[in-house]
């Protein structure tokens, strides 16, 4: 768009710096707040007529009637009219005087009266009402309804407009907010046109900013002068400027009063205090070590009980997370009651790891070991109640869920010391969809589900770690029941075990036991897991799930490996494994997979002794270190580029963060990417290049080629990955137009370098015909002429390329007949053109 037919529109107002609000907490209100209005005049010499659209000039600005006009933000329009001659001037930058040959409209200025918004408010029908001799009736003339840029052309609907803060009024790109998301609106215009929408929140302690009524370095802005000389040496002003406001609150940013989202369930209000749920979510504290008020309400002050804050979630429906500083919280409060757990709240997250002090979630400390439990970075919830170290007194299940949505979240946590004679040791999902991610299950114990217990539901399960848990019956790591269909993803199941003191009477499955349901296991390993009887990694019955991308190693079945499926055993349904490796897993008669029934499908998976299917193969897989729990490929591996793609799952945990939980998992356990490419191994799977890799990790890439993996070079600094992509940025050379070694979407994001057209190319790669400094796609006079005309709209389009105008968006077009592209039309235009119709030399 070009900047002359933009309104430039600022969503955030502080003293020193602008910043885009999403959404704020609101407080209740009984009444409609309201903002003070004043109308800003900058005095200017500029020769013209009343109502012209000039062009902005120095000159000091002058406030009228200053803060004394009160617009109500309930929605509906409303009149404010200024007599210059009669209101009270105070000054801005000049002398409370106007006593200059003209003024122009300027500035709107918005002050609160205590509450700090997000608003939204329209502005329409500036006009101006003057007498022009002082003996005629006096002139009404409509300045703007925002139909007329003052070309005679409409402003567009996603034009924007100028919002500044109070300290300054000049027009440099930093008081300009990129990335505006509204400002001509022509959906609520008081005269059925358009209006001029701003929206912004007061976030500092000078609550004043001010909409500046003009179009940035345009030849035609909308500052009508508002002054008529009377006689050779005097200045008569006799003008009454009034305009429409409309305002409303609307802390979602959504363009509709927040009383109206509730009103017609666009938005929830579950404490019915008048202001949308998503707009004040309160987030309690917990530290075990903390010394302050023990309510919630910071880390000085935070509950050193995690029962208090979840009892305080129930209780007040706008809490919508908990955050848990590293330490050990037990769900009995002292009471030695087993019966007791951490009960999940619906709606809620709960989220651990936190060293007690951090302000955004991305703060917490990352704990690269989940088998060691360090005090400074982890939080443990524990069922170990009773007598340290004697499990017959511990809690019974110590999370426990249920009827929890999604929306229930459990993330970056150890479960340990469960001791259930019956269901979930460490936690027990009861008709419920939670999810649990970066959490660690270890040494919980229950007659089935000694980690985790899932009686129907769909929860999500990503990047958590379940190990040395025993079930006495079935599903030492994790078991479901009646219809339980977890998504299981990025975990790691590892020396849990379901066996009884006869392992015979055990049904199985010592990392998993999945019974029913249509679950989805992917990007998994099974390693060192035991089954008394069969399926030492994972047993399946009557169940029907989907194992893709998982690797199985140094699981066993029965006592003596004389059990069936020391990898996997499946009976009575139809599970599919895709992309798999099972490799010195122990059951009798040797087999790593067995089919009891005849029912289970593998594609493109490496299975000892061989499969029937397609793509399935019969080799070494070259793992790591399979004997101590690696189990990535070494480069030369049978498994590389030897995937099926369509096979590979879709990332229902959405491990990249991006909100796609339909795209095919991106990348790996270790987050390296899942479809990699390795030159050296030519491609044996199925689909288009880049193969994914059979097994739970892809060989990792070395784009560099210094030896050393990409994701090393950036966990460990050797090389910088700005975009987080996990890609090294020297790999990345063509987005890093000015080769200063940062890409250039990090430059712009980072500010150092200035990306006035906003297409993430910095502005120091694009062309700058006339050398003023700024490039061709901000400036509006290319040929440095002093006048905007149809040369300036060239975009200096190659010779032989196709040659387009668009009036309404000059800057993206071609002038008509430059044949050359040196936006000129002239002779050496006409003899390309005659040669293209005529021939070379006719």
């Amino acid at each position: 768009m070009s900047r002359t037919q933009s309104v430039r529109t600022l969503v955030t107002c502080l003293a020193g710096s602008l910043i885009a609000v999403l959404a704020l907490p609101v407080p209740a209100i009984a009444d409609a707040p309201t903002l003070l209005i004043s109308l800003g005049i900058r005095e200017t010499n500029q020769v013209g007529d009343i109502g012209d659209f000039m062009p902005s000039q120095a000159g000091a600005i002058e406030w009228f009637d200053l803060d004394n006009q009160s617009l109500a933000l309930d929605g509906t329009w409303q009149l404010f009219s200024f007599d210059l001659g009669s209101v009270p001037i105070t000054p801005f930058n000049g002398n409370g005087a106007i006593d200059a040959d003209r003024g122009v409209i300027e500035h709107i200025r918005f002050k609160s009266t205590g509450f700090g918004g997000p608003f939204v408010v329209w502005i329409d029908e500036v006009r101006d009402l003057y007498d022009p001799t002082g003996i005629y009736p006096p002139v009404d003339l409509l300045i703007s309804s925002f139909d007329d840029d003052g070309t005679g052309s409409p402003f567009p609907d996603d034009a924007e407009v100028m919002f500044q803060e109070p300290t300054y009024s000049g027009s440099t790109d930093q008081y300009i907010a990129p990335g505006a998301t509204s400002g001509i609106d022509n959906t609520v215009g008081y005269d059925n046109t358009h209006s001029v929408k701003v929206q912004w929140a007061f976030v500092d302690d000078d609550p004043i900013c001010w909409l500046r009524l003009t179009t940035w370095m345009a030849p035609a802005q909308p500052c009508p002068l508002i002054a008529e000389p009377n006689g050779p040496a005097a200045v008569y002003y006799s003008s009454i400027i009034s305009f429409r406001l409309k305002g409303i609150v609307d802390c979602n940013n959504n363009s509709l009063p927040d009383d109206q989202d509730i009103a017609g369930g666009t938005s929830d209000d579950c404490n019915a205090n008048g202001v949308p749920d998503e707009c004040e979510a309160i987030i309690l504290y917990v530290d075990d070590s903390a010394t302050g008020l023990n309510d919630g309400t910071s880390w000085t002050d935070a509950y050193v009980d995690l029962q208090d804050a979840l009892a305080e979630a129930v209780a007040n429906c706008a809490v919508s997370d908990i955050w848990v500083a590293a330490g050990t919280y037990k769900p009995d409060g002292g009471t030695g009651n087993r019966h007791l757990s951490f009960e999940m709240v619906d709606g809620v997250a709960l989220y651990g790891g936190f060293a007690g002090a951090e302000t955004d979630l991305s703060q917490r400390p990352f704990d690269p070991d989940p088998y060691t439990i360090d005090p400074a970075v982890d939080s443990v919830l524990s069922g170990d109640i009773g007598v340290s170290g004697d499990t017959s007194d511990n809690t019974y299940s110590v999370v426990r869920a249920f009827a929890i949505s999604s929306n229930g979240i459990l993330d970056g946590f150890t479960v340990t010391a469960g001791n259930s004679n019956n269901y979930g040791g460490g936690m027990y999902i009861d008709v419920a969809s939670p999810t649990v991610a970066n959490c660690t299950f270890w040494d919980n114990d229950a007659y089935v589900g000694g980690g985790m217990y899932i009686f129907d539901g769909t929860p999500t399960v990503a990047n958590c770690t379940f190990w040395e848990n025993l079930a006495t019956y079935s599903g030492g790591g994790m078991y479901t029941a009646f219809g339980g269909s977890p998504l299981v993803t990025n975990c790691t199941f590892a020396w849990n075990s379901a066996a009884t003191p006869d392992p015979e009477a055990s049904e199985g499955g010592g990392g998993m036991h999945l019974g029913g349901g249509s679950s989805l296991v992917a990007n998994c390993t099974f390693y060192g897991n035991f089954s008394g009887t069969h399926g030492g990694g994972m047993y399946t019955a009557y169940a029907a799930p989907t194992v893709a991308n998982c690797t199985f190693s140094y699981n066993r079945a029965g006592p003596s490996g004389d059990g069936y499926g020391g990898g996997m055993y499946t009976a009575y349904a139809g599970p599919t494994v895709a992309n798999c490796i099972f490799w010195w897993n122990f059951a009798y008669p040797d087999t790593d997979l067995w089919d009891e029934t005849g029912t289970l499908v593998v594609t493109y998976s490496n299975v000892p002794g061989g499969y029937a299917g397609e793509g399935n193969i019969d080799l070494d897989p070259m793992l790591a270190d399979a004997s101590s729990g690696d189990l990535r490929l070494l480069p030369g591996s049978p498994c590389i580029d030897a995937g099926s793609n369509l096979a590979l799952p879709a990332d229902v945990a959405d491990v990249d963060g991006d909100g796609d939980t339909s795209e095919p998992i991106p990348f790996d356990p270790d987050g390296n990417p899942r479809r990699l490419d390795d030159p050296d191994t030519p491609d044996t799977g199925y689909g288009v290049s880049p193969i994914v890799d059979m097994g739970a990790y892809e060989l990792p890439g070395d784009c560099n080629g210094n030896g050393v993996p990409d994701l090393q070079d950036i966990q460990g600094g050797t090389s910088n990955d700005c975009n987080f992509n996990h890609i090294p940025d020297e790999c990345e050379p063509d987005e890093d137009c000015n080769s200063n070694g940062t890409l250039d979407i990090c430059d712009i994001g980072a500010g150092t370098s200035d990306d006035c057209d906003e297409d993430w190319v910095p502005d120091e790669c694009e062309p700058d015909f006339d050398g003023d400094g700024l490039i061709d796609g901000c400036d509006d006079d290319i040929d440095a002429d002093g006048v905007f005309n149809d040369e300036d709209a060239c975009d200096f389009t190659p010779p032989g390329a196709p040659i387009v105008t668009d009036p309404q968006d000059p800057l993206y077009g071609t002038l008509r007949s430059d044949a050359d592209g040196d936006c000129d039309v002239d002779l050496a235009d006409y003899a390309l053109m005659q040669q293209e119709f005529t021939g070379p030399g006719q």
